[in-house]
């Protein structure tokens, strides 16, 4: 009878080890990987770790983006372009702002497509503002800080927009300082 119970039971875990690695298996990995990082000298003054998956960003955890990508090696590194922009709003008719572009940047950023997404995100800053567009594959990252006295930051706001549509933020995440993006290989 103590035979039974026990094969019973091996069985019945043998079962839910089955389901859960299948559970495991079938999970799909996020399309992007981003990792945010400011140091301060030697010492890590800032870390966060971000997932792009169809037209939601989110952030996760270290443990979980290191898992991915030097773990399990199913990302690999993407290449990105900066482009560097300081305005000041002059009326809230953005279309009206002047935007010079850092002389160092290796293409000019189209102004269009700058006016459209500072529309999409609502940007009602006044006066200085510098703004950060991050892009890669057909992804674009927007840091637009506005700023003060002494270029002093007052506020940020930070979108994602793919192909020009704005993905949604879970828990309005900080996207500055965005060091690596990585693509799931599979």
């Amino acid at each position: 009878m103590k035979k039974t119970k026990i094969l019973k039971m091996i069985s019945v875990v043998s079962t839910m080890l089955v389901v859960l690695t299948a559970c495991g298996v079938n999970s799909s990995k996020p399309e992007y990987l981003l990792e945010g990082a400011r140091d301060n000298g030697f010492i890590a003054a800032y870390r966060a770790y971000y997932a792009i998956n169809d037209d939601t960003v989110k952030k996760i955890s270290k443990r979980k983006y290191e898992k991915y990508v030097y773990r399990e090696k199913a990302y690999e590194h993407q290449g990105t372009t900066y482009y560097s922009i300081n305005t000041t709003a002059t009326s809230k008719d953005i279309s009206a702002w002047e935007f010079e572009q850092n002389q160092y940047d290796d293409k000019t950023y189209d102004k269009q497509t700058l006016i459209d997404q500072l529309g999409a995100m609502g940007i009602e800053y006044e006066g200085k503002m510098y703004i950060l567009v991050t892009v890669f594959d057909d992804y674009e990252i927007y840091e637009v800080k506005s700023l003060g006295e002494n270029d002093m930051i007052l506020d940020s706001k930070y979108a994602v927009f793919h192909n020009g549509n704005m993905l949604t933020m879970e828990g309005d995440p900080d996207l500055s300082s965005i060091r690596s993006i990585y693509r799931y290989k599979g």
